[in-house]
Order: structure tokens, then C-alpha cells, then sequence
């Protein structure tokens, strides 16, 4: 029963959709064709099926000819820009239609493909197109409902006119952003590696963990929420709750609710007040807010029988805040509008959104009770003001509004230099510190590279013989290593991704000190952090175990030639997964290895990115999906979906002498209808065919010597075009390319906003570009956080005031 009026409290407050939702944004309903609408409708599902899918060709501000719903409008007449003198739609004319004759296979030798592309033969759907442009091909009907707008896909924006600024009073929509997995288990005051972290709010597939639109609660969310709201309540139903929690632990307020068999009215409202701003809402209560709990909690200790039910009480008060909406979704609204209708973000509006730049913790929420003033951590000096308590603090007084304090407080929390690593203290288990790098990175910031570049998954990801074709292929302890880098089973050493994550920590963070180029040191650092192969040895050298009598240490590793423990045969090739052949010694210093000039150079040539990129087998299509990775995040354009694909879409099977490449070019480069889409991957993938699908470099590919060799024709501007020989030399082209840097900086501002960027961002994005000349990431970051786009929220015409 009381956990049921709590679920009253977050129903008064949040609503939950039915979960229905059309299938394609701007087609009509299958099942339904309005009077009077039956030569239109059925086009337009057509087009709105196949051409005009978002994240396909031909949407507004795609490919030309826009065959969007509201395109439509714009085809009879147009000119084709495929072949001279041709007219897209000849009304009552299918023949001389271009449109037509393309999609039916007539368009003859010099009409380009057959579309829409991905087919090999002409759609079934032909016949509904020839009916449409036989009626006329009529652009509306009577009693037609209104049309759901397409979502603009950022990468068909001009790329030109997101840099050019013409109007820098601007500023984003108001929202209400949905609290995301990792901040919500920070914000309840628990690690990620506690069951909190099992909640339901995990990002929507494809989009930054950061992106809001369209991120709600729906019933099934909040079925599977409720089962972790006990675990955010805890610290709050007593003061001794493990781990302790400094806001509850250390302050003597609190203890008359915790103790008092009838707390008074300001034991009351302190409990209420600090319960919300400290460990739920993270910001000031509204009157209602804080009205509606402290009836709650005093209904609740009205009921109670006996003392000895107080911590349930409270937990169970403590649920019903983490149910209000206030606790789930962030506000950005704005203050009073300003005389362009623009509304500033307010003290704590502000304070959320940088805040959540830079951590997954809120500003103010509880920290650890850690008992000690930590030297080196920003908080660890005031932890009565909880995590990035500056930025609190700031928001108490109003200073934060200033420019000045909000580039301080960005500086004063983006990383630096501990080799205890105090920012894992709470999220990892101390033993895997020492193997760690000592740069850090703040936690969103950090999260930013690991999203970008989009490596999570190497540790996940099934590899079919990881050592295939190196030098080590066939050696046990080579694969067994490679998979301890990924499950971490044995011993304390990081695992793939953390070793890239320090990596690049070190090269942002050494960068930034040292006035070089964060972007370029991104693609081409050769200074990377390394696992050791020697942590389980004990340095005594053997020529058989006989040799070996110390306890623990019993077994002669024949690879390293010392005596070893009894996991060392899945540690003690750790470094072969990067190719290297001598050992890397188990200490803070020898674990930074310069790798190789001509074997590896920036974060694409990384073991974790390769194989996060890399198929299941090593003669696989990796180069498929590298190739796609560096179209979107370096190019800025949009490969279309697999759903739109109509062919067999596999390669020929495997054979001894068929090499990775081999099979990729017999099955999809000799197809021209595959290459209506692989033109925009393959080139740019084969270059890391020099290392296989887990990251290891290639000694043997199928009797021939390894090569990487590609020439790329089909990019968005002239610097991005040539001849390479191997990743080394495209990952160099990239780091040369102002519009390979220019979709860097998109991709920064999607991530910090949490939404795409639009056109009428290009005064920030300017602003970005121009702070990011020096090379300083967190210039750049600047230039954002004081940008219009993050100070003000719009409110659409018809919205809520």
C-alpha cells in the first residue's frame, strides 16, 4: 500500500503515452486514405517508405529531387539535374518522366541507378508511382490530415552555412530532459556497479546518451523503474546507511528525524527541504513541490506505530520524491523572455546544464563520507556542498550568470593529473587502479570521446580467433590474453577500453598543457597507455620451473622467460594484442609505451577502436564498418540504413585464399547497385585492412603481404581525396582536413546541447570553430557553454508559457 501512493505521486505529476507512435514520421496511416485522396496517398507512402525515411537520400535539405511529403509539392515540372533536358514529372505522362523511368529501370545508360537504391530490380511498388502521375500527379487533396514533419537529418545541412554567422541572437527550444541511466545512479548516490545502475533510463539507440527529444517514461519504463527506486532512497531512511554519504552522515540537523519519536515542524521542513535539493531535485523546490512532500512525510509519521518503523517511513517518503517528476526530468524553461523572446536559463537551470557537461553527478548531490580532505580533488576540501559544489555555489549566489565564472568553473573540474585516480573511487574497485593511467578527464567529458569515437563495444564484441593472421595466430596464451583485455577475468590489469580511454585522456590533457593541437593529437598520438605482460611474473628469470620455487610463482613462462603464477597464461601476452614484442613492465611509467611510427598512430588504429569496428571473423567486412564510422563522424554525411536495403546483402563465403578485401570487392564492388552505398564506405575502410577484425596487426593475409592500400574519390571536399597506403596515412589526411576538424565540432556541440545542431546554431558553432584554432578542446568547450544557444530556450508558438 505505501509503496502505491508513492506511484500516486509521480502519476499527479508525470504523464505516460500509450507507446503508439506512426511507424514513418510523415506517411500516412496504412489502413486509412481520406475521401478524395486515393491517387495521392498511396505515392506518398510509397516515397515516404523508401526515398524520404529519415536518414535517407531525398529529405528536406538531402539530395535533390526532396521527394518528402511537402517535396511532393515541387516535382511536376522540375528539371532533372541527373540528364540535361529531362522533366522529373510530366503530370498524366509517366513515360517522360524521369522520376518515373528511374525507378522503373528505363532511365537508360547515362540515367545513373536504378532507385531507390539498394534494389536491383525495379520496386512492386512502380505501378502505384505510373497511377499517381497518370491522375495528374496531384500534390494535395481535399480532407487531407495534417503532415507529420520529417526529422531533419543534421548531416544533410549545409555544411558552409552552419559556419557562416548571420544572426547571433538565438537560442535552443525549452525541454525537459529525461535523466539518463549513469546520472540517475550517481544521483541516488550509488556506484555503477551497484543494481541502481540496472535502471531504465538508457539512451535511445543511434543518438548520444545526452539527446533528450522525444525521451519519456512510458508504462513499461516505469514498470522496470520502480524496481530500483528502493535502492535512490536508502541513505535517506537513516543516518549510518553504508556507504556513508557526507549529507546525511555529517549533518546534525538531520538527526531529529532520524531519531525523534515526534520531530517537530522544523525538523520537518529541513528534512524536506535538504531531501530535495540535495537528493532529488538538485536545484530549489517550488513551493508546490515542497508542499506536496511535507504533507506526505507528515501523513506517514502520523501513521507509524511504532518507533522502530522510522527508517521504513523515510524510505518509503524517500521513494515518493524520486517518483515526482521534478526528480526525472531536468528543466531548461528559461526566466522571464527578453524583448527578442528569448528566455535565459536561471541560476539553477544553469548549474544543471554545465553541471552536466561535466559529470554524471549532479551539482550539489551527496558525496562519500570519505573521511579524509583529499588533496587534488576540486570538492574534496568542502564536501558539505556535495559534487561540484563550486558550481553550486555559483548558483546560490548568481555569479555563475557571468561569463568569466562559468569558463572558471569549466576549468576548475575538467581533469588533470592523480595517480591515485580519486575520480574512480567511487564507480571501480581500487586493486585496478594502479594499472590505470594517472590522466583523467571529467566523467561527461570523458564519456564524449568514448561515444565519439565509439568504442564501447570492444569489450563485448565476439571475436573468432582474435589473433588470426598475425604473427602470433595459433599461440593459446595470445587469444587467451586478448580476451582477459576484454572480460578482465584474471588479475587487475585495465581492460581494452579503459586503456584507450587513458590514452586519450593523456593526449587531450598533454595537448592542452603543452599548446598543440587536441584534434590532431586525437589521430595521430603515438603515446599510448599499455597493459603489462608482466604483472604476474616475479621477475625472476627461468629456464623451467624447476627454476621457479617461490610460492605463488611456481610456473616458468617459456614467453617471458621468468617465473610466473598460476594466470599468467592469460596475462602474459597482453601486449601482443598491440604487436609488440618486447615486454611492458608492471609500473606506472613503463605501462606509457611510443608505439611504433609505421605500426600505429591515433585512436583508429587502437586495438579497442579496430575491434569495437571489426566483425566477428577476420576475413569479415571490417572495412565495411570502419569506413561507415569515418563517413559519419569525420565526414558529417549519413550512409543510409540497412532497412532500406533490398538485396542479398552477404558476402561470398570464406575460402582459404580469399582475403578480407577479396571477398568485399567480389561481392559488393562489382555490384553496382551495393555501391550505390559502399562507394561512400569501402574506400575509406580498406586502409585498416593492415590489422585484422580484433585489432591486431596483419603479418600473413591469405599468402599475400598485408596492404591497406586505397584510393578514396568519393569524399566531401578535395583535401579528403587521394591515394593511401595504410590507416597511418588516411588517419594523417583526416587530422590535416578543416572539414574532417569543422564534423568534429558538430559532433561536439550534439553531444554537450544533447541535440543536433540546426542552422540557426552557426554563430556557436562559428564561435567553437574560432575558439578551437589554438587547439585547446576545452576553449572550445567554452565558446559553447557561454554561447546563446546555451544560455537561452525559445518557446514554440503554442507552447507552454
Amino acid at each position: 500500500m505505501r509503496f502505491a501512493s508513492a506511484l500516486a505521486v509521480l502519476l499527479a505529476f508525470v504523464g505516460c503515452d500509450d507507446g503508439l507512435e506512426p511507424l514513418r514520421p510523415g506517411a500516412p496511416d496504412a489502413g486509412e486514405i481520406p475521401e478524395g485522396c486515393e491517387d495521392l496517398f498511396p505515392a506518398v507512402r510509397v516515397f515516404a517508405t523508401s526515398c524520404a525515411v529519415s536518414g535517407a537520400c531525398h529529405v528536406p535539405g538531402g539530395q535533390y529531387p526532396d521527394l518528402s511529403r511537402e517535396g511532393m509539392r515541387t516535382l511536376v515540372g522540375a528539371p532533372s539535374r541527373v540528364m540535361d533536358g529531362q522533366t522529373l514529372v510530366v503530370a498524366n505522362d509517366p513515360e517522360a518522366s524521369f522520376l518515373f523511368r528511374k525507378v522503373s529501370g528505363t532511365q537508360g545508360e547515362d540515367g545513373g541507378r536504378l532507385m531507390p537504391i539498394g534494389t536491383d530490380e525495379p520496386i512492386d511498388a512502380v505501378s502505384t508511382i505510373r497511377a499517381w502521375i497518370e491522375a495528374g500527379a496531384p500534390s494535395q487533396c481535399d480532407g487531407e490530415p495534417p503532415v507529420e514533419p520529417i526529422p531533419v537529418d543534421p548531416n544533410t545541412l549545409d555544411p558552409g552555412a552552419l559556419f557562416t554567422c548571420t544572426d547571433p541572437a538565438v537560442g535552443s527550444p525549452a525541454r525537459l530532459r529525461r535523466v539518463e541511466r549513469a546520472a540517475w545512479t550517481h544521483s541516488a548516490g550509488q556506484t555503477l556497479g551497484s543494481t541502481a545502475h540496472d535502471n531504465p533510463f538508457h539512451a535511445p539507440e543511434g543518438d548520444y546518451s545526452t539527446y533528450a527529444e522525444g525521451v519519456t517514461i512510458d508504462p513499461a519504463t516505469l514498470d522496470l523503474y520502480l524496481l530500483v527506486v528502493p535502492e535512490a532512497s536508502r541513505f535517506w531512511r537513516a543516518r549510518d546507511v553504508h556507504p556513508r554519504q557526507y549529507a546525511t552522515y555529517a549533518d546534525g540537523e538531520l538527526r531529529c528525524m532520524f531519531s525523534d519519536a515526534e520531530p517537530d515542524d522544523a525538523c520537518v521542513d529541513y528534512y524536506v527541504d535538504k531531501l530535495l535539493r540535495v537528493g532529488t531535485l538538485f536545484r530549489a523546490p517550488s513551493d508546490g513541490e515542497r508542499a506536496r512532500l511535507r504533507a506526505f512525510l507528515v501523513e506517514s509519521l502520523a501513521a507509524e506505530t511504532d518507533p522502530a518503523e522510522r527508517p521504513e517511513t523515510l524510505q518509503h517518503v524517500a521513494s515518493a520524491a524520486w517518483l515526482a517528476s521534478g526528480a526525472l526530468f531536468r528543466p531548461e524553461l528559461g526566466g522571464a523572455p527578453d524583448a527578442d523572446g528569448r528566455r535565459r536559463l536561471t541560476d539553477d537551470e544553469l548549474a544543471l546544464s554545465l553541471g552536466a557537461v561535466l559529470s554524471t553527478h549532479p551539482p550539489g548531490s551527496s558525496i562519500p563520507n570519505w573521511g579524509d580532505d583529499r588533496p587534488g580533488d576540486p570538492d574534496g576540501s568542502m564536501p558539505e556542498h556535495g559534487w561540484l559544489g563550486q558550481i553550486r555555489l555559483a548558483a546560490d549566489d548568481g555569479s555563475i550568470q557571468d561569463a568569466e565564472v562559468m569558463r572558471t568553473l569549466l576549468r576548475t573540474y575538467r581533469g588533470g593529473v592523480d595517480v591515485d585516480r580519486r575520480d574512480l573511487a567511487t564507480d571501480y574497485d581500487g586493486r585496478d587502479t594502479p594499472s590505470r593511467g594517472e590522466h583523467w578527464l571529467a566523467p561527461r567529458v570523458a564519456g564524449f570521446f568514448r561515444e565519439f569515437f565509439d568504442y564501447a563495444d570492444a569489450i563485448t564484441v565476439f571475436k573468432d580467433t582474435p589473433s588470426a593472421t598475425s604473427a602470433w595466430e595459433g599461440v593459446s596464451s595470445v587469444d587467451r590474453s586478448y580476451s582477459n583485455l576484454q572480460g578482465g577475468y584474471y588479475g587487475y590489469e585495465s581492460n581494452l577500453v579503459q586503456q584507450l580511454d587513458d590514452t586519450i585522456a593523456r593526449a587531450v590533457l598533454d595537448a592542452e598543457t603543452g599548446g598543440g593541437d587536441v584534434y590532431r593529437a586525437l589521430l595521430t598520438t603515438r603515446t599510448w597507455r599499455l597493459p603489462s605482460n608482466l604483472a604476474d611474473t616475479n621477475g625472476v628469470s627461468c629456464a623451467s620451473s624447476d627454476d621457479c620455487t617461490e610460492m605463488g610463482f611456481t610456473r616458468c613462462q617459456a614467453d617471458v622467460g621468468l617465473c610466473a603464477g598460476s594466470i599468467s597464461n592469460n596475462t602474459v601476452s597482453h601486449h601482443r594484442v598491440y604487436g609488440m614484442e618486447s615486454n611492458v613492465p608492471a609500473t606506472q611509467e613503463g605501462r606509457w609505451v611510443t608505439m611504433p611510427e609505421d605500426a600505429r598512430a591515433g585512436v583508429l588504429t587502437h586495438p579497442a577502436w579496430l575491434s569495437a569496428h571489426g566483425g566477428n571473423f577476420e576475413d569479415d567486412g571490417s572495412a565495411i564498418r570502419r569506413g561507415r564510422w569515418i563517413r559519419e563522424h569525420l565526414y558529417c554525411e549519413t550512409v543510409p540504413g540497412l532497412d532500406l536495403v533490398r538485396v542479398e546483402a552477404q558476402l561470398i563465403p570464406s575460402a582459404p585464399e580469399l582475403r578480407a578485401r577479396d571477398r568485399v570487392e567480389m561481392s559488393i564492388e562489382r555490384n553496382d547497385t551495393c555501391m550505390g552505398c559502399h562507394r561512400l564506405m569501402n574506400s575509406l575502410g580498406m586502409p585498416f585492412e593492415t590489422y585484422n577484425h580484433a585489432g591486431f596487426p596483419r603479418a600473413d593475409d591469405h599468402g599475400q603481404p598485408p596492404t591497406g592500400h586505397s584510393v578514396i574519390d568519393v569524399a566531401p571536399d578535395p583535401s579528403l581525396e587521394g591515394e593511401v597506403d595504410d590507416a597511418i596515412a588516411l588517419t594523417r589526411m583526416l587530422a590535416d582536413s578543416p572539414y574532417a576538424r569543422r564534423c568534429f565540432i558538430r559532433h561536439v556541440f550534439r553531444y554537450f546541447m544533447g541535440r543536433d545542431e540546426t542552422l540557426a546554431d552557426a554563430c556557436t558553432l562559428t564561435a567553437m570553430e574560432t575558439a578551437f584554432e589554438g587547439g585547446s578542446f576545452f576553449d572550445m568547450l567554452e565558446a559553447l557553454v557561454t554561447s546563446d544557444s546555451f544560455l537561452y530556450r525559445t518557446v514554440a508558438e503554442g507552447g507552454a508559457p
